[in-house]
């Protein structure tokens, strides 16, 4: 904890919430993050949510954000069709049995 308060008092880059730390709880922290955002941030011209785990390619990403700056709304990402659940407990990306199609539905 007292490193977390040691970044926040250098960079004041943190926000505090009460959301229950889980993987199911993910939508409720970004969707955190974007009323922080919408309300603490007027000026910035965009958001960007990115994992520990992803991999940036900033010459794209930049191309893409040159081609579409008169758009509003956007939201990139990669559609993976036809995409089966995965099944092993031990992942992280595990999907249990109430998920009973035998792929994802492309979103």
């Amino acid at each position: 904890m007292l490193r977390l308060l040691a970044e926040h008092s250098r960079y004041n880059d943190l926000i505090v919430t009460d959301v229950f730390e889980s993987y199911e709880n993910l939508v409720l922290k970004v969707y955190t993050a974007m009323i922080f955002f919408k309300h603490y941030c007027p000026k910035a011209n965009f958001l960007m949510k990115v994992d520990d785990d992803v991999v940036i390619h900033l010459d794209r990403m930049f191309s893409r954000w040159i081609e579409t700056e008169n758009d509003e709304n956007s939201i990139f990402g990669i559609v993976w069709p036809e995409h089966p659940p995965i099944r092993d407990r031990a992942n992280k990306w595990y999907a249990t049995l109430h998920f009973v199609l035998r792929i994802y539905l492309q979103f």
